[in-house]
């Protein structure tokens, strides 16, 4: 049986349509075949969570294709057997969310193959395209008498579309935040896709980003990149979920069970008004299964959260702690060390060492939350604060941790 924690936010106004978001859905390659052949009995314990919910919507992770060539990039290049679509099946998965940092991974081609699976498999897309006008389209759908707007969107890392390139959307706060206004007669909901991995804080930027979108007319704002949880707020009249954690997403090698491997699905209780609810069920999974989390567990897990949540309602301490992060993660700055030996600056901007050079640091600046942590770091270096910002690490350790190991 699952435990779901209900939130309300008001009572609500007549017909209610549930809307079930899940997390980071990436069997990597390694897992493609295993995923396509089992993926009943990974989902078993999981199915009757995803049935109590009207519409089911999955963070499509991967490229679906044998083919194709891994693109320049930082990080890992991702995809799985196309037969993986049988884990969207077995969910009766309803909408796959595209636009992230792995959906272009094996160019443009692959991108467009992977929607095509999808799409034979009887789950629409949405968050990616031919080009940068498709990509940044809206899903329109209708349940119940609710009609409903879902916009995907993602950090401009990479594979985002271009005007002539399929690929991901690329996220514009000013346009997203016009097409939230612009649905009068829909319930709005904004899926993002960005923030910082293992970090289980928004930056206050995002914060900000994201009661903007509700400010503007979203019922709800849910997010997802970080690959462990995060709390939630509501703002205003809608529901803002900043991170659910990876929903099913098995390594290469063993990586830590908590919180790599934990998480929780967000439910968005609507009705012709927007949200007036929120639901949480924790889980956890291994290769073999996902599994909700039991009553204690659960407990263990809602009070982690809580305590997320007091960091993110106090915008003094989720500045303090933002700090400790991007001290913590400062490493990267030495991506400017190809800057000081001048390999920014080839013979030959064609050739494929150079380019390579230089992904990293077009990184740091085009995506938004690289961007965030580079300027948090500069403002830290000249203010002469970073080993304060250092003496907190042990604190944001701490308050990482879920507990529910040993």
């Amino acid at each position: 049986m699952f435990q779901e924690k209900i939130i309300r936010l008001r009572e609500s106004a007549g017909t209610t349509v549930s809307v079930l978001f899940a997390g980071d859905f990436c069997p990597r390659e390694a897992n493609g075949e295993f995923v396509a052949a089992h993926a009943g009995e990974i989902c078993a314990p999981v199915k009757e969570c995803f049935d109590s919910a009207d519409i089911r919507v999955l963070q499509w992770e991967t490229t679906l294709t044998r083919g194709g060539a891994p693109i320049v990039k930082g990080g890992p290049n991702l995809r799985c057997t196309p037969g993986a679509v049988a884990f969207g099946k077995a969910l009766n998965i309803d909408i796959a969310l595209c636009a992230n940092n792995h959906f272009g991974d094996y160019g443009p081609e692959a991108a467009m193959e992977t929607i095509r699976h999808l799409h034979a498999a009887g789950i629409r897309t949405v968050g990616a395209g031919k080009d940068s006008k498709e990509a940044a389209k809206p899903l329109l759908f209708e349940r119940n008498g609710i009609r409903f707007s879902l916009l995907n969107v993602a950090e401009h890392e990479f594979g985002i579309a271009g005007p002539g390139t399929p690929g991901a959307a690329g996220m514009d706060p000013l346009d997203n935040a016009e097409t939230a206004a612009e649905e009068k007669d829909r319930v709005v909901l904004i899926a993002l896709h960005g923030g910082h991995e293992t970090y289980a804080l928004p930056s206050p930027r995002m914060q900000r980003l994201f009661r903007h979108l509700v400010h503007a007319g979203a019922a709800a704002v849910w997010n997802c990149h970080t690959h462990c949880p995060s709390g939630y707020e509501f703002f205003e009249r809608g529901a803002i979920s900043f991170s659910p954690g990876n929903f099913y997403f098995p390594g290469n090698q063993p990586e830590t069970p908590e919180p790599w491997h934990t998480g929780h699905l967000v439910k968005f209780y609507c009705d012709l008004d927007g949200v007036h609810a929120m639901g949480l069920i924790p889980y956890r999974f291994t290769r073999e299964q996902v599994v909700p989390l039991n009553a204690k567990e659960s407990e263990m897990y809602f009070r982690h959260l809580d305590s997320l949540n007091q960091v993110i309602a106090d915008p003094e301490k989720l500045q303090y702690f933002f700090e400790a992060w991007c001290r913590h993660g400062a490493s990267i700055l030495g991506n400017f060390n190809m800057v000081r030996e001048k390999k920014w600056q080839p013979d030959n901007w064609n050739e494929p060492e150079r380019i390579r050079n230089w992904v990293d640091i077009r990184n740091l600046f085009s995506c938004e939350s690289h961007h965030d942590l580079v300027r948090q770091c500069g403002y830290l270096i000249l203010e002469g604060r970073m080993e304060k910002a250092a003496a907190r690490w042990p604190e944001l350790d701490a308050l990482q941790k879920i507990g529910l190991e040993g």
